[in-house]
């Protein structure tokens, strides 16, 4: 159903942050200027203490919140919640609502109430957003982007219980080698996400574009999802109550975006310059695996259905998600209805990039489906009889015991190339480093496969940043080099976009650590 026009303005939000790092001086300084009447008249009411501490807790989380978003993307809203025992743990309803109450009062928020739509039968949660004034006092006294980044809101490992239970969080199992697995792991997680805080990581597109990519996100899973660059801590979640399923690392922004985006992802380690990354993916990684388990050699390319005909772009998703369901469905009927709701997911998601302020109009699925592929119970049939070697694991579930070996194939490379001093982002069975280090990213992947299964896996290298430049329409080269893209984007304009507020906030950060080591060394000579 089409969203109303109010549901339409008000859809652009994120949820509220409660997993933030205790205030910086400069954040309780600007919730001590905003909230002077409000925390002296709690002070004085009865069980003062505990309303006050509360009051300016529930301010320093406001604060927080919408200054992280102001930094991210000003126009967008924050979601909170009016209602009682949403919050529960920290502050009390009585002083959250009586801290949104006076802040609106006072003309330091924007709030808009939650609602129900009609047109499209969803409940909207409140919306607050900073209003220039409090922006204008907040940056007056130093509130900058790096004093707001959130603690990492997921355990370093999860072990979740199924779907059917719920998916709720279940205790790591207290046998002696689960628990030292569990041990490893989390060393490794806190090396990787160490190496993670220090490093640059941007997406180098105008603002609009990261705005129609947070839209998108919003339209498949509302209030859930957005661009945020400091979102970059990463867990592994472990599924169905065991330790050898799943697995798989999240957390990460750069593994929400449309893979049509990563190539304009930036990365640089302290001491270096922010570049363009390469992108290195493991060609059919799950199937491999079970080839190698079998002790045959893959397909040259796992997803094609005729032997001379490669698939590409939407037809080759299609194939790959095919693919997917016989591993990962229990049955026939199962897999042939997870196979057509990808269908739609992969359709309307086109669609909506294509015609961001248009609905769909109501399709079957043989016209969703991409243009030459056949009709889904054929696709899948076609698809066994092409991997007819390892056809015995279909139907039988074995996606998720495939993302455990997969996972630990991830968690090795990221730790062999930490080891050499260089920071990967994952995505699952892709990785990207930064540009000049991809010969060392494949070295790993290769090393990394052979020694979890014994076998070798293909690699390809995705299209770069630089590629993408010398074959746009206004350029008059196809030779431009490394260095000449490097000078493209240093004498780019600084003073505006997202990108550079977040490279300029970091190079400051930088340079104020270089500034602290040096003054240390003199002090030590002195």
């Amino acid at each position: 159903m089409a969203l109303s026009d109010e549901a339409r303005a008000l859809r652009n939000s994120r949820p509220l942050v409660l997993n933030l790092p205790p205030p910086e001086l400069e954040v309780e300084v600007l919730a001590r200027i905003v909230g002077d009447g409000l925390l002296l008249g709690t002070a004085r009411a009865e069980r003062g203490s505990k309303l006050n501490e509360d009051c300016f807790d529930a301010i320093c989380v406001i604060m927080a919140n919408v200054f992280r978003q102001r930094f991210s993307d000003p126009k967008r809203y924050v979601a909170v919640s009016m209602a009682s025992g949403t919050y529960r743990g920290g502050i009390s309803y009585n002083a959250w609502k009586r801290t949104v109450d006076y802040l609106v009062a006072h003309g330091w928020i924007e709030f808009k109430k939650g609602f129900y739509d009609r047109a499209s039968g969803r409940r909207f949660r409140s919306r607050i957003r900073g209003t220039e004034h409090l922006i204008e006092v907040g940056l007056q006294v130093g509130i900058q982007p790096n004093l707001l980044r959130p603690y990492p809101v997921h355990a370093l490992v999860e072990l979740r219980d199924t779907k059917e239970n719920g998916g709720e969080i279940l205790p790591w199992p207290s046998d002696p080698v689960d628990r030292q697995a569990l041990a490893v792991m989390e060393s490794n997680l806190k090396r990787i996400n160490m190496a993670l805080a220090e490093v640059f990581i941007a997406l180098h597109v105008p603002d609009l574009v990261i705005s129609q990519i947070s839209a998108a996100l919003q339209r498949t899973q509302p209030e859930r999802s957005w661009v945020d660059f400091y979102n970059r801590f990463l867990c592994r979640i472990f599924n169905d109550g065991n330790t050898k399923l799943g697995g798989r690392f999240f957390g990460g922004w750069w593994q929400q975006i449309p893979r049509e985006y990563r190539k304009f992802i930036h990365l640089a380690a302290p001491g270096e310059e922010p570049l363009w990354t390469v992108e290195v993916d493991f060609r059919g990684v799950q199937p491999a695996i079970l080839y190698a388990r079998i002790g045959q050699i893959p397909p040259q390319d796992c997803y094609a259905i005729h032997p001379y005909i490669r698939p590409i772009g939407a037809a080759r998703d299609c194939l790959k998600a095919a693919l997917m369901c016989l591993l990962n469905s229990s049955s026939e009927i199962e897999a042939e209805q997870a196979l057509r709701n990808e269908v739609r997911k992969s359709f309307y998601t086109s669609w909506y990039r294509r015609h961001p302020e248009s609905e769909c109009p109501k399709m079957t699925i043989r016209q969703m489906l991409p243009e030459g592929l056949p009709d889904v119970p054929e696709m899948l049939d076609t698809l066994s009889r092409v991997h007819a070697p390892i056809a015995r694991y279909f139907y039988q579930g074995v996606g998720k015991e495939l993302m455990f070996t997969e996972s630990a194939i991830a968690e090795r490379i990221m730790i062999s190339l930490l080891d050499r001093g260089i920071v990967v982002l994952p995505i699952h069975d892709s990785f990207l480093v930064r540009k000049g280090a991809q010969g060392s990213l494949r070295d790993a992947m290769n090393e990394a496969f052979e020694f979890v299964t014994g076998a070798s896996c293909g690699l390809k290298e995705d299209v770069t940043e630089l590629d993408d430049y010398r074959n746009r329409e206004d350029q008059w080269r196809d030779d431009v080099t490394v260095e000449e893209m490097a000078n493209i984007i240093r004498d780019e304009d600084r003073s505006t976009g997202l990108y550079w507020e977040v490279r300029s906030d970091w190079e400051q950060m930088q340079n104020s650590g270089r500034e602290a080591i040096a003054e240390a060394r003199r002090a030590d000579r002195r």
